[in-house]
């Protein structure tokens, strides 16, 4: 068996990221001192985001999937109001 087949498919609407030590420490990721010691995911307030996004700019580890959460929150926007 390999090793993914032993984890459990992610929620629907994960995104992968690449996030380096200091960032995964900042976020709460980290359960250990090895860099594989991580939570396997984890939900993240869509305001957090968005001020790290503003705070950070490009060197966000958001700025990859920026204009999706931005879709997202405008379509949620919408069918709240």
């Amino acid at each position: 068996m390999s090793k993914e087949a032993e984890y459990e498919p992610l929620p629907e609407g994960t995104r992968p990221l690449l996030l380096n030590m200091k960032q995964m420490e900042k976020w709460e990721l980290k359960t250990g001192p090895r860099l594989i010691d991580v939570v396997p995911y984890k939900w993240i307030a869509t305001e957090d985001i968005q001020a790290d996004l503003q705070f950070a700019g490009a060197l966000s580890p958001w700025s990859s999937v920026k204009t999706e959460i931005n879709v997202r929150i405008l379509s949620n926007s919408a069918a709240c109001c």
